[in-house]
């Protein structure tokens, strides 16, 4: 597990270790032929042949690691000593040169150990980048603070005022409505037994209202009074 992530490491962070050079099959650097992963110097290189993995018509450097510089030989001027030539320079990233050129060598590359270190200038810059990383992060969590602050508020607020309405609500004094009287709570009329009427007996005489005539009363009034008297016992 620790190999496999030390691989990746060094991938994505340590910069690469050789240098590329493409070659081509025609004399114009158009038809792509075969890649050269080329040996850095630290500081000198390696003098190696151009032609090593095939012919080619033409070849150009692509890419340098930090530091190289590419060094193109002619023919040796010395049999059996590469690189003895004296026609030789510095190749330029991506111009094209034909088969005249035999020898080439990638020379005073910076070591890595140097480049795993950043200059000044990137250290810089990565602290104006974690300065500017650390104020959004405290700008954002202030908003965000901010944010919850307001909620929170409006929530409390709400329920004081839901917690002020309840206590007059409970206080008001019901609405009386009116109740009828159900059909069985009737009154009755108080009963007496005197006051209902009663049939005469047989033996009973009706005595008709007389109106008595002044105070001049004839003995035969008195004693026919007298003869109903006796009539009833």
């Amino acid at each position: 597990m620790f190999i496999p992530c030390v691989f990746i490491f060094s991938i994505l962070v340590l910069p690469a270790l050789s240098s590329k050079i493409a070659t081509f099959t025609d004399d114009k650097c158009k038809d792509s032929h075969i890649s050269i992963n080329a040996e850095n110097g630290y500081p000198n290189g390696t003098c190696s042949l151009i032609n090593a993995q095939g012919a080619f018509g033409s070849f150009q450097v692509v890419g340098l690691d930090p530091g190289c510089s590419a060094t193109i030989y002619g023919t040796d001027d010395t049999p059996y000593t590469p690189c003895s030539s004296t026609t030789l320079q510095f190749a330029n990233i991506g111009q094209c040169y034909n088969t005249s050129f035999v020898y080439y060598s990638i020379d005073a590359c910076t070591p890595p150990s140097q480049l795993s270190s950043p200059s000044p200038s990137v250290q810089a810059t990565s602290k104006r980048t974690n300065t500017g990383a650390i104020a959004g992060g405290v700008v954002g969590g202030v908003c965000g603070l901010a944010f919850v602050a307001g909620v929170i508020f409006l929530v409390l607020r709400r329920s004081r005022k839901r917690r002020q309405h309840q206590p007059a609500a409970l206080h008001e004094a019901p609405e009386s409505t009116p109740t009828e009287l159900p059909p069985g709570d009737v009154k009755h009329e108080l009963y007496s037994p005197e006051a209902a009427p009663q049939e005469m007996g047989r033996n009973s005489v009706h005595i008709p209202a007389a109106e008595l005539q002044g105070d001049d009363v004839s003995g035969q009034g008195i004693a026919n009074f007298h003869d109903l008297g006796d009539t009833k016992h």
